[in-house]
Protein backbone atom coordinates (compact mmCIF):
# COMPACT_ATOMS: atom_id res chain seq x y z
CA UNK A 1 0.00 0.00 0.00
CA UNK A 2 1.35 3.42 -0.94
CA UNK A 3 1.74 6.26 1.56
CA UNK A 4 -1.03 8.13 -0.27
CA UNK A 5 -3.42 5.17 -0.01
CA UNK A 6 -2.58 4.78 3.66
CA UNK A 7 -3.22 8.48 4.27
CA UNK A 8 -6.59 8.38 2.50
CA UNK A 9 -7.62 5.33 4.51
CA UNK A 10 -6.74 7.06 7.77
CA UNK A 11 -8.73 10.17 6.80
CA UNK A 12 -11.76 8.03 5.99
CA UNK A 13 -11.53 6.38 9.41
CA UNK A 14 -10.93 9.66 11.24
CA UNK A 15 -13.90 11.38 9.62
CA UNK A 16 -16.11 8.46 10.59
CA UNK A 17 -14.91 8.69 14.21
CA UNK A 18 -14.50 12.45 14.67
CA UNK A 19 -16.67 14.16 12.06
CA UNK A 20 -15.27 17.46 10.76
CA UNK A 21 -13.70 20.11 12.94
CA UNK A 22 -10.57 20.98 14.91
CA UNK A 23 -10.04 17.50 16.40
CA UNK A 24 -10.12 15.96 12.93
CA UNK A 25 -7.70 18.53 11.53
CA UNK A 26 -5.24 17.97 14.40
CA UNK A 27 -5.19 14.24 13.62
CA UNK A 28 -4.94 14.73 9.86
CA UNK A 29 -1.93 17.03 10.37
CA UNK A 30 -0.06 14.14 11.98
CA UNK A 31 -1.08 11.74 9.22
CA UNK A 32 0.20 14.12 6.52
CA UNK A 33 3.84 13.98 7.69
CA UNK A 34 4.86 10.90 5.61
CA UNK A 35 3.57 12.59 2.43
CA UNK A 36 6.02 15.49 2.79
CA UNK A 37 8.75 13.60 0.93
CA UNK A 38 9.91 14.20 -2.65
CA UNK A 39 10.48 10.50 -3.40
CA UNK A 40 6.87 9.54 -4.23
CA UNK A 41 5.89 12.66 -6.18
CA UNK A 42 5.67 12.83 -10.01
CA UNK A 43 8.57 14.54 -11.83
CA UNK A 44 6.33 17.43 -12.95
CA UNK A 45 6.38 18.64 -9.35
CA UNK A 46 10.14 18.45 -8.89
CA UNK A 47 11.13 21.07 -11.48
CA UNK A 48 13.63 23.36 -9.76
CA UNK A 49 13.42 25.80 -12.70
CA UNK A 50 9.63 26.19 -12.61
CA UNK A 51 8.42 29.54 -13.95
CA UNK A 52 4.65 29.08 -13.61
CA UNK A 53 2.53 27.50 -10.85
CA UNK A 54 1.59 23.84 -11.25
CA UNK A 55 -1.56 22.55 -9.47
CA UNK A 56 -1.52 18.75 -9.53
CA UNK A 57 -4.39 16.54 -8.36
CA UNK A 58 -3.17 13.43 -6.51
CA UNK A 59 -6.41 11.97 -5.14
CA UNK A 60 -10.09 12.93 -5.04
CA UNK A 61 -12.91 11.13 -3.21
CA UNK A 62 -15.85 11.96 -0.99
CA UNK A 63 -13.56 11.73 2.04
CA UNK A 64 -10.59 13.88 0.98
CA UNK A 65 -8.97 15.66 -1.95
CA UNK A 66 -5.16 15.61 -2.00
CA UNK A 67 -3.18 17.84 -4.32
CA UNK A 68 0.26 19.41 -4.74
CA UNK A 69 1.17 22.94 -5.71
CA UNK A 70 4.55 23.93 -7.17
CA UNK A 71 5.04 27.71 -7.09
CA UNK A 72 7.88 29.62 -8.76
CA UNK A 73 10.02 32.17 -6.92
CA UNK A 74 8.18 35.44 -6.30
CA UNK A 75 4.71 33.96 -6.77
CA UNK A 76 1.98 35.61 -4.71
CA UNK A 77 -1.48 34.07 -4.45
CA UNK A 78 -4.76 35.91 -4.35
CA UNK A 79 -6.38 36.29 -0.95
CA UNK A 80 -8.73 33.31 -0.77
CA UNK A 81 -10.71 30.98 1.45
CA UNK A 82 -11.19 27.22 1.00
CA UNK A 83 -14.77 26.23 1.81
CA UNK A 84 -13.59 23.24 3.86
CA UNK A 85 -11.26 22.08 6.59
CA UNK A 86 -7.78 21.24 5.37
CA UNK A 87 -4.08 20.83 6.10
CA UNK A 88 -1.14 22.14 4.07
CA UNK A 89 2.40 20.80 4.44
CA UNK A 90 5.61 22.24 3.01
CA UNK A 91 7.79 19.79 1.03
CA UNK A 92 10.51 22.09 -0.32
CA UNK A 93 11.22 25.82 -0.52
CA UNK A 94 9.96 28.56 1.76
CA UNK A 95 6.60 30.33 1.79
CA UNK A 96 5.08 33.13 3.79
CA UNK A 97 1.45 32.66 4.80
CA UNK A 98 -0.53 35.77 5.72
CA UNK A 99 -3.82 35.02 7.48
CA UNK A 100 -6.75 37.47 7.39
CA UNK A 101 -10.07 37.93 9.12
CA UNK A 102 -13.11 39.83 7.91
CA UNK A 103 -14.46 43.19 9.10
CA UNK A 104 -18.15 43.82 9.46
CA UNK A 105 -19.87 45.00 6.26
CA UNK A 106 -20.63 48.40 7.79
CA UNK A 107 -16.92 49.21 7.99
CA UNK A 108 -16.56 49.25 4.21
CA UNK A 109 -19.95 50.75 3.44
CA UNK A 110 -21.83 48.30 1.27
CA UNK A 111 -23.99 45.19 1.43
CA UNK A 112 -22.20 42.09 0.17
CA UNK A 113 -18.76 43.63 0.69
CA UNK A 114 -16.25 42.72 3.38
CA UNK A 115 -13.14 44.36 4.76
CA UNK A 116 -10.01 42.35 5.56
CA UNK A 117 -7.64 42.58 8.53
CA UNK A 118 -4.29 40.75 8.72
CA UNK A 119 -3.99 38.58 11.83
CA UNK A 120 -0.75 36.59 11.43
CA UNK A 121 2.22 36.23 9.10
CA UNK A 122 4.23 33.01 9.27
CA UNK A 123 7.26 31.72 7.36
CA UNK A 124 6.87 28.05 6.38
CA UNK A 125 9.84 25.79 5.63
CA UNK A 126 10.14 22.10 4.72
CA UNK A 127 8.21 19.93 7.17
CA UNK A 128 5.95 22.69 8.47
CA UNK A 129 2.19 22.00 8.41
CA UNK A 130 -0.64 24.51 8.86
CA UNK A 131 -4.34 23.90 9.50
CA UNK A 132 -7.29 25.41 7.65
CA UNK A 133 -10.34 25.50 9.92
CA UNK A 134 -13.37 27.53 8.77
CA UNK A 135 -14.63 30.01 9.65
CA UNK A 136 -11.88 31.45 11.87
CA UNK A 137 -8.72 30.30 10.08
CA UNK A 138 -9.74 29.95 6.46
CA UNK A 139 -8.66 33.16 4.70
CA UNK A 140 -5.06 33.66 3.59
CA UNK A 141 -2.50 34.74 1.02
CA UNK A 142 0.65 32.73 0.24
CA UNK A 143 3.95 34.05 -1.14
CA UNK A 144 6.98 32.05 -2.34
CA UNK A 145 10.19 33.34 -0.74
CA UNK A 146 13.78 32.90 -1.88
CA UNK A 147 15.22 31.95 -5.27
CA UNK A 148 13.85 28.41 -5.60
CA UNK A 149 10.31 27.11 -6.20
CA UNK A 150 8.20 25.97 -3.28
CA UNK A 151 6.29 22.69 -3.22
CA UNK A 152 3.42 21.94 -0.86
CA UNK A 153 0.96 19.09 -0.29
CA UNK A 154 -2.68 19.94 0.51
CA UNK A 155 -5.47 17.75 1.87
CA UNK A 156 -9.05 19.09 2.08
CA UNK A 157 -12.46 17.71 2.90
CA UNK A 158 -13.66 18.59 -0.61
CA UNK A 159 -12.19 19.53 -3.98
CA UNK A 160 -11.57 23.29 -3.64
CA UNK A 161 -11.57 23.84 -7.40
CA UNK A 162 -15.15 22.65 -7.71
CA UNK A 163 -16.86 25.70 -6.28
CA UNK A 164 -15.13 25.11 -2.97
CA UNK A 165 -13.55 28.49 -2.37
CA UNK A 166 -13.79 32.19 -2.99
CA UNK A 167 -11.03 34.68 -3.72
CA UNK A 168 -11.07 38.32 -2.72
CA UNK A 169 -10.19 41.28 -4.89
CA UNK A 170 -8.22 43.44 -2.44
CA UNK A 171 -9.52 46.85 -3.49
CA UNK A 172 -13.20 45.85 -3.61
CA UNK A 173 -13.16 43.24 -0.83
CA UNK A 174 -15.77 41.33 -2.78
CA UNK A 175 -15.57 37.52 -2.86
CA UNK A 176 -15.77 35.64 -6.17
CA UNK A 177 -16.52 31.91 -6.28
CA UNK A 178 -14.25 29.79 -8.47
CA UNK A 179 -14.69 26.49 -10.31
CA UNK A 180 -12.16 24.89 -12.61
CA UNK A 181 -9.83 21.98 -13.37
CA UNK A 182 -6.48 20.82 -12.05
CA UNK A 183 -3.51 21.19 -14.40
CA UNK A 184 -3.25 17.41 -14.86
CA UNK A 185 -6.97 16.94 -15.64
CA UNK A 186 -8.04 16.80 -19.29
CA UNK A 187 -10.40 19.54 -20.53
CA UNK A 188 -13.99 18.57 -19.89
CA UNK A 189 -13.14 16.19 -17.02
CA UNK A 190 -15.46 18.10 -14.73
CA UNK A 191 -17.76 21.10 -15.20
CA UNK A 192 -15.78 24.28 -14.66
CA UNK A 193 -14.73 27.67 -15.91
CA UNK A 194 -11.50 28.34 -17.76
CA UNK A 195 -8.65 30.08 -16.01
CA UNK A 196 -6.41 29.57 -13.04
CA UNK A 197 -7.50 30.10 -9.44
CA UNK A 198 -5.34 31.34 -6.61
CA UNK A 199 -2.73 29.23 -4.82
CA UNK A 200 -4.28 26.79 -2.37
Amino acid sequence: MSELDRFVGRVVALRADLGDGERLVAEVKEELVPLLQRSWLPPQLLDEQAQIPVRYLLHRSDAVTVFAILSPPGFVSSIHDHGSWGVVGQVTGVEREVVYEMHAEAEVGGPGLVGLRQTTSTELAAGDIVAIVPPHRDLHEVRTLGSTPSLSIHAFGRDPLQGGFAYFEPRLYEPFRYSGLWDNEPPGALPGEDGHPPHG
